[in-house]
């Protein structure tokens, strides 16, 4: 038996076995869409304890989180995203791209 003939032996012994079980999928399903779909499937208490917590980290921009410290004097990049000067001045001198997208940092406007 040579090793085409050994593998699909392999995949029909297989696809028999879980067609018994009747565990067979059609497709793959990412790990991201497994993990939505189990916190869509929840109820609804447990998605709005979620949401709150969510939005408390995204609004919160009282942290830089390349250094993880409170942001004094803040620097803003073309892209959008803000970070502390001191951050801000490595990551443009040494990387040259934003941590968070990957765009060029062309210049630095200090906020703060």
């Amino acid at each position: 038996m040579n090793l085409a003939a050994a593998l699909a032996a392999e995949q029909d012994f297989w696809a028999s076995h879980e067609l018994e079980r009747g565990t067979a999928t059609l497709s793959r399903v990412s790990s991201m869409r497994q993990i939505e779909e189990k916190m869509d499937s929840g109820d609804g208490e447990a998605r709005e304890k979620e949401r709150e917590k969510g939005r408390g980290a995204v609004g919160s921009d009282s942290v830089c989180c390349v250094c993880m410290v409170s942001k004094k004097g803040a620097a803003f990049i073309p892209c959008g995203h803000t970070f502390c000067k001191v951050c801000m001045r490595e990551l443009w001198l040494n990387q040259g791209s934003c941590p968070l997208c990957n765009r060029s940092i062309l210049e630095i406007l200090d906020i703060f």
